[in-house]
């Protein structure tokens, strides 16, 4: 037949695609009676039987709150909250400003206060001033620590000059400074204990994290203490009240080249060549305990080409099954970095392959949270509209098939514009599994290939040895 040859008999197909949906949803919301979804009532969760051995510590009976905050997040289990009760929404409109301290910085501060015994601890933004303030005394400055970093490593932070914060422990408080030290100073007098090196500035590397300590199994362990007392519910979460926990998690690419370039240290003691192995059995290990992750990735990295995005929709497809949130965000060069002269990346500069793992990322989204319901439909009646009338205009004819897919259209009929296949397939509402049962490292310590890093399963050697001497160590394999 010859009008099969001509290129715009897919367009007539893809049209009549979607009056059949107009229609469809037209005839379902006709004299229908909307059913709301029941959502079940929150309960006060019980600790769980069986969880006592998981985690002593963390799991004996709470003891009275303290009004002490001696870590970022409140606690291990990053519950960052408090047992207080003085505060309430009886009386949280009274509340008034009673001091204020500022840090004379207009650099970004993300380091949460933390409190022991009536002294606020806080780190500023680079240069890392550590400040004691007399909670008793309206916030009098007790002492200040200057940590005085290398002016160097603020060209060469990736992500602002930020602190994530300090932490507290037995008399010690302990923060990173952004030229890669870890600094311990006595809580009481701000002397310095000590200072160790974690890394080397002139590598391009820099330090903006609060300390913290690795466990192989917090997931598991974390999961009872997190899950039952989530807001957040999915249908597919197997807790007794479908509750589930949705930590922000930075996949950033599938492109083992990009990664080896840009985050070589992030999956270590994996390599570059590991990291997909490493984001499937880590989410198989997430969804396992209802844990359904908000991910990140970064679109247009300097220099992605075509291949790199492909890598990127493979490890997209792979995770096809995964219970969690993908959102693709822009690349954007941050001031006073060492990415800060590199362009950002643009929405009209984006690859047919580029907007294909967009809107991929926002079909799995839709599907996700609202598969299966007139929702989904909801969100495919306006892209035929969008497209003709303003999207090919503002973007050209590269976004069209991917933003069908997210409408809605079979993949069997686009199947020679897209990159990814989909035909035949239906979503799994069970644990996804990953293609490997372990992952074998690729570092066998921090120091290899230049990494220079130091590894947190260290730390309490590192803390016996600076004890045995006053000196700065440099930690080396």
């Amino acid at each position: 037949m010859l009008w099969r040859e001509k290129s715009y008999w897919r367009e007539w197909v893809l049209c009549l695609i979607s009056l059949a949906c107009l229609l469809a949803y037209i005839y379902s919301q006709s004299g229908a009676v909307a059913q709301q979804a029941t959502t079940k009532p929150a309960t006060q969760p019980a600790t769980q039987p069986g969880t006592q051995a998981l985690w002593p510590a963390a799991l004996q009976p709470t003891p009275p709150e303290d009004g002490n905050w001696t870590m970022p997040a409140k606690n291990f289990a990053n519950t960052r909250y408090s047992g207080l009760d003085q505060i309430n929404t009886e009386n949280v409109s009274k509340l008034q400003v009673a001091w204020t301290f500022s840090t004379g910085l207009s650099k970004g501060h993300e380091a949460a206060p933390i409190i022991v015994n009536n002294t606020m601890y806080v780190v500023t933004p680079y240069p890392n001033i550590l400040y004691a303030l007399d909670l008793t005394k309206n916030g009098e400055l007790k002492w200040k620590y200057e940590s005085n970093p290398n002016p160097s490593s603020q060209g060469t932070a990736c992500c602002d000059v930020v602190n994530r914060g300090a932490m507290y422990d037995n008399g010690t408080i302990y923060f990173n400074s952004l030229d890669a030290f870890t600094h311990a100073v006595d809580a009481n007098t701000g002397q310095k204990k000590w200072k160790t090196q974690l890394g080397e500035v002139t590598r391009g590397e820099t330090i903006t994290m609060a300390p913290v300590v690795k466990d192989p199994f917090i997931v598991e362990r974390l999961t009872p203490l997190i899950v039952p007392f989530s807001h957040v519910q999915h249908k597919e979460s197997t807790d007794p009240d479908q509750r589930m926990t949705d930590p922000i998690i930075g996949l950033e690419t599938g492109s083992s080249r990009l990664f080896d370039i840009f985050m070589k240290g992030k999956a270590y003691p994996y390599k570059a060549g590991q990291w997909r192995d490493v984001v499937l059995k880590g989410m198989e290990t997430l969804n396992k305990h209802n844990w359904f992750p908000f991910c990140t990735f970064i679109i247009g990295l300097p220099g992605e080409t075509d291949a790199d995005t492909k890598e990127s929709l493979n490890l997209l497809y792979d995770l096809r099954d995964a219970k969690g949130t993908f959102v693709p965000t822009f690349f954007v060069p941050l001031e006073n970095t060492r990415m800060q002269k590199k362009d950002s990346a643009k929405l009209i500069e984006m690859t047919d392959l580029q907007w294909e793992f967009f809107y991929t990322c926002w079909k799995y989204n839709l599907h996700f949270w609202h598969g299966g319901t007139s929702a989904n439909m909801k969100f495919s009646l306006g892209v035929p509209l969008y497209y003709y009338g303003l999207g090919r205009k503002l973007f050209g004819n590269g976004i069209k098939y991917p933003l069908y897919r997210f409408a809605g259209v079979p993949d069997r009929f686009m199947r020679k514009h897209l990159y990814l296949d989909f035909t035949g397939y239906k979503r799994s509402k069970g644990v996804m599994h990953a293609p490997v049962d372990e992952i074998l490292p690729g570092f066998k310590t921090v120091r290899d290939h230049g990494l220079n890093m130091i590894d947190a399963t260290q730390l309490h050697r590192i803390g016996s040895s600076m004890a045995a001497t006053a000196e700065p160590i440099q930690i080396a394999s």
